[in-house]
C-alpha cells in the first residue's frame, strides 16, 4: 500500500470518529423553581433508546414527567434500584421511588430524531440539594453504557441566571 493510500485512510479514520460521538446525558434548572430537566444529547441521526436514572440528595423528588412527544415508547428496562433484578427488564416506562429515596428510573423510546439535545423527562422536587442522572443510551446499535451527569445543584439559588442582575437579588 503506498504512503498515499495509508495517508487517505488515517485521515478517513480520524473523519469518521469525530462523526460518531457518543451521547450523553445531563441534568439541568427549571425551567420554573422546584423543577428540573434530564436532557440527552445525541450526534447522529436515528432513533434512540434510554435507561436513565434520577437521584436527588437532600431535596426531596415530588413528580416526573416525560417528554412523551418525543419519547412516546415505553421499554422494558432493569431498573438498578431493584436489588436481585433480572436481566431482560423489571420496570416498564416511568417507575418513581419518592419519599425517603428520592429516585425514579425510567426506560423510553423514541422514532428518529436529528443530532441534538433532547428533555428525556422533566422533575418536580422540594428543597434543594445535588441531581444526578445516569444510565444508558442506545443509537445506531450501539448501546452507551455508565453515562453519567454528575451532581447539579437544585433549590435555592439554582434558578435561572440573568446577566443584567449584578447582585442576583431578582432586580434589573
Amino acid at each position: 500500500m503506498s504512503f498515499k493510500c495509508l495517508t487517505s485512510l488515517v485521515a478517513l479514520g480520524a473523519m469518521a470518529s469525530t462523526a460518531a460521538a457518543l451521547p450523553s446525558v445531563s441534568v439541568i434548572n427549571g425551567p420554573g423553581a422546584g423543577s428540573g430537566k434530564l436532557q440527552i444529547t445525541v450526534t447522529s441521526t436515528g432513533s434512540i433508546g434510554a435507561e436513565l436514572t434520577l437521584q436527588l440528595t437532600g431535596a426531596t423528588l415530588t413528580g416526573a414527567t416525560i417528554n412523551s412527544a418525543i419519547f412516546d415508547t415505553a421499554n422494558p428496562g432493569d431498573n438498578p434500584f431493584i436489588a436481585g433484578s433480572p436481566v431482560g427488564g423489571d420496570a416498564t416506562g416511568l417507575d418513581l421511588d419518592l419519599g425517603a429515596t428520592n429516585r425514579l428510573f425510567a426506560a423510553y423510546g423514541s422514532g428518529s430524531v436529528a443530532p441534538g439535545t433532547y428533555d428525556f423527562l422533566t422533575f418536580t422536587y422540594t428543597g434543594s440539594g445535588t441531581a444526578t442522572g445516569a444510565g444508558k443510551v442506545a443509537q445506531l446499535s450501539v448501546l452507551t453504557s455508565n453515562l453519567t451527569s454528575g451532581a447539579v445543584n437544585i433549590g435555592a439559588g439554582g434558578g435561572p441566571f440573568n446577566p443584567a442582575d449584578f447582585n442576583n437579588d431578582g432586580k434589573v
